[in-house]
C-alpha cells in the first residue's frame, strides 16, 4: 500500500537524512512511499547528530528533533 505524506509534516520520510525508498511529487509538496509487511517503509537514519544515526527507522516515525526538510521538497 502506498502512503502519501505532505512536505510540511515532520516525519522521517520527509527528512533529508532518511535513507529509505521514497519519491517526491512533481510539485515537491508530497512524498510517496510504500507501507508493507516486508519493512519497505524502513530506512537508515543518516543524521550525524541524531540518537537514531545508523539505525533503521520507519518512514512514519515522528520521534526525532533533528529533522531537516528533504531537499527535494518545498
Amino acid at each position: 500500500m502506498a502512503i502519501i505524506s505532505t512536505s510540511t509534516v515532520k516525519k522521517c520520510v520527509t527528512c533529508e537524512f532518511w535513507g529509505g525508498a521514497r519519491a517526491a511529487s512533481p510539485t515537491g509538496r508530497e512524498v510517496k512511499y510504500k507501507l508493507g509487511p516486508a519493512d519497505s517503509d524502513v530506512g537508515i537514519c543518516g543524521c550525524p547528530s541524531s540518537i537514531k544515526k545508523g539505525r533503521p527507522v520507519r518512514g512514519g516515525d515522528t520521534g526525532c528533533n533533528k529533522w531537516a526538510r528533504w531537499s527535494r521538497l518545498r
